[in-house]
């Protein structure tokens, strides 16, 4: 039985042998994970890879292995495993690197989780599907750690859906809201999706961590945010990597301030945002007025700042594109002065990074 091995000696034991007996055995049935032997009736026992570790599923396929009879106060408690010393073709366990020429468990390797080689979404149109392909994409299991490459992916999520390629609750964003999308990972079929969840108040974590995970999907990782119109439609851009380019919004004001003063983009930029792009944009009334608009990302004003000024022509702006970290989540601030006369100024946002 997998998982439950048993054998018949000959001579049969009569009693579990001392600390490093080593036997032979014929495995029958691959392991899927934790995994004991019961030699002639004994009671049974754990078996362990070299990492002195219960078995994961894969250290036992079909075939020869050799186990090791190891009591150890460290392994099991003290009460006796058997150790897999050689097992033909199967996966091995080693313990944790702890120097540098020491070989890491898979455990170990961090994998930058979400991140991808060549990823792409072209959404020209608004619409209710949304096209996600990606040479590679990262995704992780919480719980393990343990990190997947999901290859040559070309999933489309339906925002009328749920479930698989769809929201994972019913409730998704609608007009004005906001939903991050996830690629899940089945790691047992090798099957991958996408999955969307509501974060028009909250980001999402980098792995999904929402309330209703899509069951057998274990591993995961944050791919995009992205705008939502009315009826629950995907709004246009595109999407390259982590960079979104789209027709955003604009932090319009004629109200002048020497003060960093705070304003919000909750309204066009998911709080999954960090890092956001555009143009600046001055205008007085009166002709030849000096003015002067800055952004920052705090309110010391010299944080990620950026500036545009001149001298104004009425009818016509002081333009300058901007680039800026955001330090709070869809918050930045400004102040903008002119000699005399109205200033209307614009912050226009036409691209974020998640």
């Amino acid at each position: 039985m997998a998982n439950a091995y048993t054998a018949v000696n000959t001579p049969p034991l009569s009693a579990l042998p001392s600390t490093g007996y080593v036997q032979r055995v014929n495995i029958a049935h691959a392991n899927t994970g934790a995994s004991t032997y019961a030699p002639d009736g004994l009671t049974a026992k754990p078996i362990y890879g070299l990492g002195l570790q219960p078995l994961q599923g894969g250290e036992l396929p079909v075939g020869v292995a050799v186990l090791m009879y190891l009591v150890q106060s460290s392994v099991n408690s003290g009460n006796g495993a058997w150790i897999i010393i050689e097992s033909l073709g199967g996966a091995q366990q080693i313990a944790p690197a702890t120097a540098s020429n020491q070989a890491a468990s898979l455990g170990q390797i961090p994998g930058l989780t979400g991140q991808s080689v060549n990823l792409k979404i072209s959404q020209p149109t608004a619409s209710t599907s949304l096209t996600v392909t990606a040479d590679v994409i990262i995704v992780t299991d919480p719980t393990t750690g343990i990190s997947y490459q999901v290859k040559n992916v070309n999933l489309t999520i339906v925002s009328t859906a749920t479930g698989a390629n769809g929201w994972d609750l019913a409730a998704g964003p609608t007009s004005g809201g906001f939903g991050a999308l996830y690629l899940i990972y089945n790691p047992t079929t090798n099957t991958a999706a996408l999955l969307g969840t509501n974060v028009t108040t909250v980001a999402g974590t980098t792995t999904y961590s929402g309330s209703a995970p899509v069951s057998g999907y274990t591993a995961s990782g944050k791919i995009a945010a992205w705008t939502m119109g009315a009826s629950k439609v995907f709004n246009s851009g595109y999407q390259r990597g982590r960079k979104r380019a789209y027709s955003g919004g604009n932090f319009g004001t004629t109200t002048a301030t020497s003060t960093p003063t705070t304003f919000s983009m909750s309204g066009y930029l998911p709080p999954d945002a960090v890092e956001i792009e555009g143009t600046l944009n001055a205008q007085g009334s009166n002709s030849g007025s000096a003015l002067q608009l800055t952004i920052s990302a705090d309110s010391t004003g010299t944080v990620g700042g950026r500036e545009v000024a001149g001298s104004a022509t009425t009818g016509n702006l002081q333009i300058a594109p901007y680039g800026m970290l955001l330090a709070t989540p869809q918050t930045a601030f400004y102040t903008a002065t002119v000699a005399s006369g109205v200033l209307t100024v614009a912050v226009a946002v036409t691209g974020y990074t998640i």
